[in-house]
């Protein structure tokens, strides 16, 4: 089974944030368009504020135009001319990381954070921003705690679908579909968030799927969760990644849908062991020459969350059998 060209790929830059760029996307799913600051009830301003709300204004002037280096100048005055204005914190916070300087973003948003302690619907602004400079600084694990407290506070879109975001890089997909389930019911405008949602919950059936098969007489479960079984033990030699070998193989879905067989066609096929999905490189290395086994794929080990369309989903999971025929 040759890899898809679209085979499993981490995304990288996700949980890419809009709040003061536009003109950002995310590459494989709609990317939350963040809300503007949250209203704040305002005393008259004095000089030094009026003064710091000048260069905030002009830093989101700069910003628009991509200037980052400008925009952080700008911000950093008006901080110091107004240091408890808790927004500026967290817009130069948004600017740094959109910088490659998440590090320096998150001591930003906990400042924010700290001077916000009084406006709890507010708070969840900047616990959602210190989430994407956490994920930005593959802080996974930290931005997921984050998002915890953020929707605690703001039940919102942006909350559940960072969430979502963090645990699919996390490889965790039923919480991703739960989460990403919670934010369509808030907002199920886009289509591809809603086929993502799809495409996730064929995958946590995939998982239950092997997870079930793990349990069966024979099973050997895999570190990188392979199911095998050994339906009839070879006795020639074991296959090593860079062999290319002969098989005859069939190609199911959970369901018992071929989507790909050899014995069908009647004729074995031939590959290089390192040019297969995963799944077949590390099932065949426990097979020799004459023998024949049961691999039970996820979709991590073999199409991803892409899939190869038309005939195997994203998120699918796959089940072989495969007879070692010889190695070439």
């Amino acid at each position: 089974m040759k890899k898809s060209e679209n085979s499993v790929k981490v995304n990288k830059g996700i949980l890419a944030a809009l709040g003061l760029l536009p003109a950002l996307v995310l590459a494989e799913a709609a990317a939350p368009v963040v809300q503007p600051a949250p209203a704040q009830q305002a005393s008259a301003p004095t000089t030094r504020q009026n003064s710091s709300q000048e260069h905030a204004k002009r830093g989101d002037e700069f910003v628009t135009q991509g200037n980052f280096p400008a925009a952080l100048k700008e911000f950093d005055t008006a901080i110091k001319l107004d240091p408890e204005a808790k927004t500026l914190y967290v817009k130069k916070g948004i600017v740094l990381y959109n910088s490659r300087r998440a590090d320096e973003a998150i001591p930003l948003m906990d400042k924010a954070i700290q001077l916000s302690r009084d406006d709890r619907k507010w708070t969840w602004w900047p616990l959602y921003h210190k989430a994407i400079a956490q994920a930005r600084n593959r802080d996974f694990e930290g931005a997921i705690k984050s998002l915890d407290e953020s929707i605690k506070l703001n039940p919102n879109y942006e909350n559940y679908f960072a969430r979502g975001m963090a645990y699919n890089v996390q490889q965790q997909a039923a919480k991703a579909l739960e989460d990403i389930r919670a934010a369509l019911s808030l907002d199920s405008s886009d289509q591809r968030v809603v086929q993502w949602a799809a495409d996730l919950e064929e995958q946590v059936k995939g998982e239950q799927y092997a997870a079930d098969m793990a349990r069966q007489k024979g099973a050997q479960k895999t570190a990188s969760g392979l199911v095998y079984f050994e339906l009839k033990k070879g006795a020639g030699k074991s296959p090593r990644p860079a062999d290319t070998v002969k098989v005859h193989y069939h190609g199911t879905l959970p369901n018992g849908t071929v989507f790909d067989s050899s014995v069908q066609r009647g004729e074995p096929a031939t590959f290089p062991l390192n040019g297969v999905i995963a799944c077949w490189t590390e099932g065949l290395q426990k097979m020799q020459v004459g023998g024949k086994a049961k691999l039970i794929c996820p979709a991590k080990i073999a199409y991803g969350e892409h899939g190869a369309p038309p005939a195997i989903k994203p998120g699918a999971t796959l089940v072989f059998e495969v007879e070692l025929l010889a190695i070439e």
